[in-house]
């Protein structure tokens, strides 16, 4: 592991070397799902380990498509000029989907699909249908230029939350619809849209609808509800001796976190064989070397304190003018704890970074 973070580390230097002008360099290191940045640019990404793009400087959100070990939470970060941003989750392989249920008697999943809307006026997925006037809707309202989550009992649909869309759209869109417990919860484009907390169907199946026209529906699966976990990026000025770490948890407000540097070994890089092999008579023990737990802030302002009210937690790190840490390849994530401090609950996937 150690040596290859080291190898994935020059990589992204190489690459970013290469860079000219404005435009910042994103690096991933995820799985196989994919990862969609939208800003000034919209680009979409996959792993499995590392791929990379230049895009423009200003505001952007990072939504995670599922994969296996569950679904990455979103970021939100502002990229300046020239900027080298790394974005890590911890690999995972693709999600595996199921055959649509028919089984009145599911509970618990998530349904979803890419959708071409061609004529339709609107479309969308369901779930815990019972029949075609007992279900749960989620609705990508062309004409109207919303998007909307529905309840139907019998009677007319009752709209239990709504959200605005660009009107006219053409684009196609991932969309996808996950019940699990009272927890309804819709997705476009992998970013979460609407959620809301409704206990009146408990069961029944899933698939697409659509009226007013024709849609184009493909990608479709059925599986497991995607559980939230941790993602992080950290965005490095080009020139500059400091870089933003941002963390999204999945934990509640209150929780507590550390910001650890681990070098992944105590020694400089040195080449490879042929083979692919680090001659390992030139190599030092390769145990980290870990900082954390800065209350000075010497390495890292905010690198302790609470998660916020999102979830997420940031930092601003600052290279350490230590002789003996210059010119390493580091790894920067976050350890979490319960609130009171007494156990530690987690820790954050861990980017890449160069002092």
């Amino acid at each position: 592991m150690a040596i290859d973070g080291m190898r994935w580390v020059l990589g992204a230097l190489v690459f970013a070397a290469a860079a000219h002008g404005q435009d910042a360099t994103v690096y991933l290191r995820c799985g196989d799902a994919a990862v969609r940045l939208v800003g000034p640019d919209v680009r979409e990404l996959r792993g499995p380990l590392a791929a990379a793009a230049a895009i423009g400087p200003g505001d952007y959100r990072v939504h995670f498509a599922p994969d296996a070990l569950g679904k990455p939470e979103s970021l939100h970060f502002a990229v300046p000029d020239g900027a080298v941003v790394t974005i890590a989750t911890e690999p995972a392989g693709a999600v595996v989907g199921r055959p649509l249920p028919v089984d009145e008697d599911v509970h618990d999943y998530r349904i979803s699909a890419r959708v071409a809307a061609g004529s339709a006026s609107a479309c969308g997925l369901v779930a815990r249908r019972i029949d075609d006037r007992q279900l749960y809707r989620f609705v990508w309202d062309r004409a109207g230029a919303e998007l909307r989550l529905e309840r139907q009992l019998g009677g007319p649909p009752l709209v239990l939350a709504r959200r605005p869309v660009a009107p006219a759209d053409v684009a196609g869109h991932d969309l996808a619809l996950q019940v699990e417990g009272f927890s309804v919860r819709a997705f476009c484009d992998h970013a979460l849209v609407l959620h809301e907390f409704d206990g009146a169907l408990p069961h029944g199946g899933a698939g697409t609808w659509q009226e007013g026209g024709d849609a184009s529906w493909s990608d479709i699966l059925w599986t497991a509800p995607a559980r939230p976990r941790a993602s992080c990026a950290l965005v490095a000025s080009g020139g500059a001796t400091a870089a933003e770490f941002v963390a999204a948890t999945g934990l509640a407000a209150g929780y507590l976190y550390a910001v650890q540097w681990s070098l992944d070994r105590p020694g400089p890089l040195v080449p490879a064989t042929e083979a692919g092999a680090e001659p390992w008579l030139l190599l030092r023990p390769a145990a980290p070397i870990v900082i954390g737990g800065d209350w000075r802030a010497a390495f890292a302002v905010r690198g302790v304190g609470e998660v916020g009210r999102d979830g997420t937690l940031r930092a601003e790190l600052h290279w350490p003018d230590v002789v003996a840490l210059r010119r390493q390849a580091v790894l920067v994530g976050a350890v979490l704890a319960s609130p009171s401090g007494e156990n530690v609950v987690g820790q954050t996937p861990r980017a890449a970074l160069w002092l």
